[in-house]
């Protein structure tokens, strides 16, 4: 069960390793672009690429989800270069079924490198926030604070050894 205060546990998501991943998007890769030379030109068939964009984003690496969109760009107009048929065919249809495909893949990583950013942003909101939510046992009179071995301790000395906080009596 939910509150407004509890967010699911880390250890209850499954993160793929990424080894996996990689591999997933390259296997996405070469069997896009080995579709891609074999079929005529005029089909979209370099759309696939954005799919390992999509797998490149789960590594959480932004020089990689750029590097995986560039490779994916680069072999988008290889594939334009190498698909069967004529080279005088190179109209404005296929032209614009490339640029599409090259644009859609820039903004997914754009997109997904974004994402990515809220997520760590998030994160660290959520680990701050179970830094927040731990109650402490106080005494009001003399303001010391009690320990999970039942050891009182200074207010001062307790919040600086158990956070980041740091105290200024000016």
């Amino acid at each position: 069960m939910m509150t407004l205060h509890s967010f699911p546990e880390k250890e209850a998501q499954k993160d793929w390793p990424p080894k996996v991943l990689w591999g997933t998007c390259l296997v996405i890769m070469v069997l896009t672009f080995a579709l891609d030379v074999h079929l005529p030109l005029g089909i979209a068939s370099a759309v696939p690429y954005i799919l390992a964009v999509l797998i490149a984003a789960f590594l959480r690496a932004t020089p990689v989800l750029f590097g995986v969109a560039l490779a994916s760009s680069f072999l988008t107009v290889l594939g334009m270069v190498y698909s069967p048929g004529p080279a005088q065919i190179l109209s404005w249809h296929v032209l614009s079924n490339r640029g599409l495909a090259i644009f859609s893949i820039w903004i997914v990583a754009v997109i997904m490198d974004h994402r990515n950013s809220l997520e760590a942003k998030k994160e660290a909101a959520q680990a701050r926030v179970r830094i927040l939510e731990g109650l402490l046992a106080i005494c009001a009179n003399c303001k010391k604070i009690r320990d999970d071995s039942n050891v009182w301790h200074q207010l001062e000395s307790y919040i600086v050894t158990h956070s980041e906080a740091s105290f200024t009596h000016g």
